[in-house]
């Protein structure tokens, strides 16, 4: 249960400032002037965590920086002849003038404009640190111009002052008379709200913290305060300017502070907490915190709404302490503010029901927007409905079942439900809009041995390389291998059942796997090893209503779920590709032909050039690079940011370059099995050593075939492939692990002539997902 303490800031904290610097502007005001002493009082509220800190993966509850929170590093002073009919109006007498407070300055003396008769008000604007801040406000013009300043804010280290260590403050004298020797006092406010996070896990729960953050924070702040039932801000949100927060794992307990800016988005009509969440306004600020569960490897986010109460109250005001604890004592998806972490993969076990939110994705690998493809303020990418577009069975039982009723794949509340099938496999949903356009879609992979579980990852060490050399007599740290390839149903060795799923470089959806083994060695090249993608070679899929779904050909097939078209300028699209996951496109312009030279498009899909669909950069932009002897080209240009494309769960991404660097003694191609870190040589793939060269632990890759950019499927049992976040430097292709049961190459890198025809980015093939935070 969450609890929410509302404090208002009190007035506290009398400081006098002198010792400044006055800034120099044109006046030619002859009125007379007197010199008079400012007194400013600013708020002292009880600081929880560090609200300054300019990295907020710095930020812990046992640094306080209560001065911090209450510095005045510099002033704008503004005098007002005061309208007492209607104060907005009041009419500005001075130029407005800044002055920067040197340290531990308590007084200071300034000159301003006095009359026996009329009466002023003095507004002081603190900590705006810029002695040009107000160069917009002129002489003559009225409070109102002041009020509906506003200031923007590109992150959240400039909403802490940029290094300054200070906020954003205002306040407004009691107007009257100025005369010699007057005391002038203003009350100073934040502009900002503080919001103090804490969340408590019992330690009998097996419930591990990845990230915690705040979103739909403003990235405006104005002067002037909205009414008390004004909605504001209604636009002007930036994803950027507040960031997730990695937690260590293991946290059972931490506490978390910000300070944002007001986001009033009003009161609604309901008295439960848990209806809360379904209800809030779409810019409504909230706090997630995600966390894996390893009872049953699902990833879960918890939501929560600060505000008044727990009910019904959506607005964040100035100078106002919302404090928030998060006690979680159990994962219940009954709780409206429980639901699966965002990802285009839900790991799901047998017969249980996951609901997720389908407008709710913040990865920023590659630059991609989430809201421009699904965006619930725009009606033509508003989900109207969700169905499922295929899903694996074995005539009997299926992945999820039956849903011509709509009973296990539908929408509620603007969440999608699923409730799975009592069998491991796979499905695939979409969610269509009121023109039953495909809009997004999901993979839902369902696995009682809970691939996902982070007590089953396996740790990886790399060799140590830079842009001199690989240095395999030196270790490192990799990530962390997912014990079986995505969209597997185990890692069993020499079994079918570990092949799992295959994907286009670049593209979220999966491709149902090869139901085919080349048990003939003769057989290792040629017509011999390459099938049709039809249903006597692929698992049974079947469609929402739990029909088998027959593919008598693909290649060039244009009424077939899963056909093959040729890439285009109008195929070869993000869009083409998002509202057609089903469809495998080809690089080829004569269907059903392997042979490179007749290859359009470099072997991408994508028509043109994109290296940052899975969040890695292009080779260019690589800070490290590296030549081998033998031509591979090495670079850090791997992504370190999850994109909306990429294909694993929550908590998991695609794994970079250098990841498959230790299943070789020199870390690039090496045939034969004394070059190989293989427990043993196998016709269905290598159990590599990952702990180091022939050092536990292990990790089995079967050799799953590929479907190739023809659209056909070749090789299984004799040929594994594997992807990368990475993109090459040259013919549009990219990093990729390639091995066979004699040999392996473990970072394929276009060669001269037509290269290794794996690499290119048409192919589908399995991905093994690493773990993100560790």
């Amino acid at each position: 249960m969450k609890k929410y303490i509302i404090i208002t800031l009190l007035l506290s904290l009398s400081l006098t400032i002198s010792t400044c610097t006055e800034s120099d502007f044109t006046d030619n005001n002859s009125a007379e002037k007197t010199e008079v002493t400012l007194n400013i009082t600013t708020s002292s509220p009880t600081l929880v965590g560090n609200a300054t800190s300019k990295s907020i993966e710095t930020r812990t509850a046992s640094q306080t920086l209560t001065a911090n929170e209450n510095k005045i590093s510099n002033i704008w002073v503004f005098q007002y002849e005061y309208n007492q009919s209607t104060p907005l109006s009041s009419t500005l007498v001075e130029v407005p003038r800044y002055y920067s407070l040197s340290a531990g300055a308590t007084s200071q003396s300034i000159l301003l404009q006095t009359s026996k008769a009329t009466q002023y008000q003095i507004v002081v604007v603190a900590n705006t640190n810029s002695s040009t801040w107000a160069s917009d406000i002129a002489k003559g013009s009225a409070l109102s111009s002041l009020y509906s300043k506003t200031t923007t804010y590109a992150n959240e280290a400039a909403m802490y002052g940029n290094g300054n260590e200070n906020l954003l403050m205002m306040g407004t004298g009691t107007p009257g008379l100025i005369s010699s020797q007057t005391n002038v006092n203003v009350a100073l406010n934040r502009l900002l709200a503080k919001i103090t996070f804490t969340f408590k896990i019992p330690d009998a729960l097996n419930l591990s913290v990845t990230n915690v953050g705040i979103y739909n924070v403003p990235n405006i702040i104005k002067c002037g305060a909205p009414g008390s039932s004004d909605i504001y801000p209604s636009s002007g949100f930036n994803t950027a300017v507040y960031s997730e927060i990695a937690v260590t794992a293991g946290t059972k307990t931490a506490t978390y502070t910000w300070y944002v800016p007001e986001n009033q988005q009003g009161i609604i009509t309901n008295s439960s907490a848990n209806t809360k969440n379904d209800l809030a306004p779409q810019n409504a600020m909230f706090i997630r915190l995600y966390g894996d569960f390893k009872d049953n490897g699902n990833s879960y986010v918890f939501t929560v709404y600060p505000g008044m109460n727990e009910t019904n109250d959506f607005n964040i005001r100035r100078n106002y302490n919302y404090t928030v604890n998060l006690d979680i004592n159990s994962v219940n998806l009954s709780d409206a503010r429980v639901d699966a972490s965002p990802a285009n993969c839900f790991v799901v076990t047998q017969n249980s029901t996951i609901r997720f939110n389908p407008y709710n994705r913040t990865e920023s690998g590659g630059g991609f927007k989430y809201s421009d493809y699904v965006n619930k303020s725009n009606i033509t990418k508003t989900i109207s409905y969700v169905k499922i577009l295929w899903q694996t069975g074995n005539g009997t039982s299926l992945a999820i079942g039956n849903n011509s009723a709509n009973n296990l794949v539908y929408m509620l509340d603007d969440k999608i439900y699923v409730k799975s099938g009592n069998i491991n496999g796979n499905a695939v949903i979409a969610g269509y809009n009121s023109s039953n356009q495909i809009l997004w879609s999901w993979h839902i992979w369902v696995n009682n041995k809970k691939p996902a579980n982070v007590a089953n990852a396996v740790k990886y060490m790399t060799y140590k390389w830079d842009a001199t050399g690989i240095y395999t007599n030196q270790l490192v740290q990799g990530h962390s291998f997912m014990s079986c390839n995505l969209g597997a149903e185990d890692s069993q060795f020499q079994s079918l059942t570990s092949y799992g799923l295959y994907y286009q470089w670049g593209r979220k959806d999966p491709f149902p796997g090869a139901n085919k083994l080349v048990l003939d060695p003769s057989a290792e090249s040629g017509s011999l090893s390459d099938f049709d993608y039809i249903s006597a070679n692929i698992l049974a899929v079947y469609d929402n209503n739990g029909a088998l779904i027959d593919m008598p050909s693909t290649v060039g097939n244009s009424t077939s779920v899963f056909k093959a078209v040729s890439t285009s300028p109008t195929v070869g699209t993000i869009a083409y590709a998002t509202q057609n996951p089903t469809t495998f496109i080809c690089a080829t312009s004569i269907p059903g032909n392997s042979d490179e030279t007749f290859l359009l498009n470099y072997g991408d899909w994508y028509y043109g050039l994109n290296d940052r669909l899975w969040g890695g950069i292009p080779y260019s932009e690589a800070t490290v690079k590296y030549t081998a002897p033998d031509g591979t080209l090495l670079a850090n240009n791997g992504a370190t940011s999850k994109s909306i494309f990429d294909p694993c769960p929550a908590g998991w991404m695609l794994p970079p370059a250098d990841a498959y660097m230790i299943f070789t003694q020199t870390g690039l191609a090496a045939g034969g099995i004394d070059n190989l870190n293989v427990v043993s040589a196998t016709r269905y793939g290598y159990t590599y050593y990952v702990g180091g060269w022939k050092t536990a632990p292990t990790s089995y890759f079967p050799f799953n075939g590929t479907r190739m950019f023809s659209g056909l499927i070749t090789r299984p049992a004799i040929c594994g492939v594997y992807r990368t976040s990475a993109a090459t430097p040259s013919d549009n292709r990219v990093y990729t692990l390639h091995c066979h049961n004699w040999d392996t190459d473990a970072m394929v890198n276009p060669w001269s002539g037509p290269g290794d025809r794996y690499s290119y980015r048409a192919n589908g093939a399995p991905i093994r997902c690493i773990l993100i935070n560790e």
